[in-house]
């Protein structure tokens, strides 16, 4: 039976096992977030920096950034 990030709290600090059992787009979530937080620190806040090396434009880049909640909506 799958479960909800509501059941966890948070996805940051789940292991593989555990984001196998979230459902799909809470585990998509999850991983959004891990990965765009270490791209950030990779390249150090710079965001164009960080769109360059994920090979997506910049204003894609900040779509998900408040997606995920990372940036601000404004």
């Amino acid at each position: 039976e799958a479960i909800t990030l509501r059941d966890t709290g948070s996805a940051d600090n789940l292991s593989a096992h555990q984001l196998a059992d979230l459902e799909y787009e809470a585990a998509r979530r999850a991983f959004d977030r891990r990965y765009l937080t270490a791209l950030l620190q990779k390249c150090r806040g710079n965001k164009s920096q960080a769109a360059k090396l994920a090979a997506i434009d910049r204003a894609a880049l900040y779509k998900k950034l408040r997606k995920c909640g990372l940036m601000s909506e404004t």
